[in-house]
């Protein structure tokens, strides 16, 4: 492989990258405004006792709310992991894009229109399973436009592992499948 082809490649990722990096910027800059959500204090709890299920909530959320506290617990590294799963998220998106065709135009405006909406915005921002609910729900979707543009079969292998995986982090997920 050339220099020029792998300058290439970079060239491809880093705009995603840099959606991933404002998604972040965005988050980073605003999670601290106010003060933690009643339901963010409900986590926080469950993730004092780890189990492999809640009541409320399958058992994801309380790891991640045990990483938290043991961050410290502050509203900021509470607030880090959706954050963070949205940036994620976010070039997850622009990936997809790339897969079914899309050209940078195309990939820019997936990433901005995702960035952009008040919904994925605040499901984000919160320490809730929603955010981690919609990566399982892309993931899917990922693996899903890989499977039919690949034919292979170990996309099946990987969308079984996301379907446990989601089944473990928000109930939902067996209505995408």
């Amino acid at each position: 492989m050339s220099a020029n082809a792998t300058s290439k490649g970079w060239q491809d990722w880093k705009l995603l990258l840099v959606f991933a990096a404002l998604k972040l910027l965005l988050h980073f800059l605003t999670n601290t405004n106010y003060g933690f959500h009643r339901d963010e204090f409900l986590y926080l709890t469950i993730g004092e006792r780890l189990a492999w299920g809640y009541m409320e909530v399958p058992p994801v959320i309380a790891v991640f709310g045990k990483l938290a506290l043991r961050l410290g617990g502050h509203l900021f590294f509470v607030r880090l992991f959706p954050a963070l799963i949205g940036g994620i998220t976010v070039f997850l998106l622009g990936v997809m894009v790339k897969e079914l065709g899309g050209k940078k135009w195309a990939q820019s405006f997936a990433c901005l229109a995702f960035i952009l909406s008040p919904a994925f915005m605040r499901s984000n921002t919160l320490f809730q399973p929603v955010s981690f609910d919609l990566f399982c729900w892309f993931l899917a979707s990922f693996f899903i436009v890989r499977l039919v543009k690949y034919q292979q079969p170990k996309y099946w292998f990987y969308l079984g592992i996301v379907a446990g995986l989601g089944f473990l982090t928000k109930y939902s997920i067996v209505f995408f499948y």
